[in-house]
């Protein structure tokens, strides 16, 4: 009875949802890589720095067609209020909306987007730090 009522509720709500978004917020802190000032170049590789930088914030959104809608990708310096420690801050957002396959599929294409995009902008360097590998991804 539970999954009919449920389904009857998802159901009128999803008739009104003209946009779906999924996110996923990364804290990755400078103290795993064995630094303390952002070093951009050991972690991600979305631009190339041959200086520590004091603060960054680069924001820039890709076209996804597959998704009906944009990634938007976000990087900024922060540090931790509890304890100063240092880290960056990586929000990926995937954005649209599809009539095909209906929300189910659209949130799985979203997930793969994400972390797709993760691998794609992380260092090798970092993928070893996290013990990264392929097939536990797939």
């Amino acid at each position: 009875m539970l999954s009919i009522i449920s389904d009857k509720i998802r159901g009128d709500v999803a008739s009104h949802i003209n946009q779906y978004e999924y996110t996923y917020i990364d804290h990755v802190y400078l103290e795993s890589f064995g630094i303390d000032e952002y070093e951009i170049d050991k972690i991600l590789n979305i631009f190339s720095c041959r200086k520590t930088v004091k603060d960054l914030h680069i924001e820039y959104s890709l076209p996804k067609e597959e998704l009906g809608g944009v990634l938007n990708v976000l990087v900024r310096t922060a540090k931790n209020k509890k304890d100063n420690r240092k880290l960056f801050v990586i929000e990926n957002t995937c954005r649209g909306y599809s009539n095909h396959g209906g929300m189910d599929d659209w949130f799985e294409s979203a997930h793969q987007v994400l972390l797709d995009n993760f691998l794609d902008i992380t260092t090798e360097q970092a993928k070893k730090v996290w013990a990264y590998q392929e097939e536990s991804y797939v």
